[in-house]
């Protein structure tokens, strides 16, 4: 005769089920979410990196503040900032996860002479 999973052996099954999902599938996905964001931040560098470059080549005058945020993958943003610090201006391209600064790339030009 054979014997049916009892109501017990069933629900033992399933707390096991649960286990696993806990301690296997959630730290997977929590790699896999960290993996998407670094790829929206390398992005998003590869960006500052090509808008500085454009800065070097041909330096535009300093405004004294930064430009409306440009929406970029994953959520961040840049802003561009350029600034007048005497004889030297500044330029940078600040990256933002929401209003949280992330990282800035930052280059200056001594007029006259080319971005350093």
């Amino acid at each position: 005769m054979s014997r049916g999973l009892t109501l017990l052996e069933i629900a033992v099954a399933l707390l096991a089920l649960g286990v696993l999902a806990l301690f296997v599938v959630e730290p997977f996905v929590k790699v896999l979410l960290a993996s998407q964001e670094m790829g929206a931040l390398e992005n998003a560098l590869s960006k500052a990196q090509e808008v500085l470059e454009g800065y070097r080549a041909n330096p535009p005058a300093p405004t004294g503040g930064c430009s409306s945020p440009t929406a970029l993958e994953g959520g961040l943003a840049y802003r561009v900032c350029s600034y007048s610090e005497g004889s030297l201006a500044r330029y940078e391209v600040r990256i933002y996860r929401g209003s949280e600064l992330l990282t800035a790339l930052v280059t200056y030009d001594i007029p006259g002479r080319g971005a350093q």
